[in-house]
């Protein structure tokens, strides 16, 4: 679980780091393409992870991370934030996110039942 912890802490970087380099409404749209990348592999380390944890059944309990890194979860909240104060940005980050969450929905859907 670490792997998939540190492989999304990595992600979560990025495009905090994508983010830190938009400052207007033009900037955001140039970058979309990438954020959609990004958010895309964050949903596919997530999926990984969530097979991978029902996997790895010990007795009655699955095996959780319990760490993470809270200063990186902090600094995107941050700057989608920041971000989301841009005239428009709600809508194309919105798009940015769509097709990842789906996948992420359709999975869970399909996890739960």
């Amino acid at each position: 679980m670490d792997d998939f912890r540190e492989e999304g802490e990595a992600i979560s970087r990025s495009i905090t780091k994508e983010l830190l380099a938009i400052h207007s409404r033009n900037e955001l749209l140039a970058a979309a393409p990438r954020l959609k990348v990004l958010y895309g592999r964050l949903v596919d380390v997530m999926i990984r992870s969530r097979t991978f944890q029902a996997n790895q059944v010990v007795g009655s309990e699955a095996l959780v991370s319990l760490s993470h890194d809270s200063q990186v979860s902090d600094a995107l909240r941050t700057e989608l934030n920041r971000i989301y104060r841009i005239e428009g940005a709600f809508e194309i980050m919105e798009k940015c996110q769509e097709d990842a969450l789906h996948r992420l929905d359709v999975f869970e859907k399909g996890f739960n039942q």
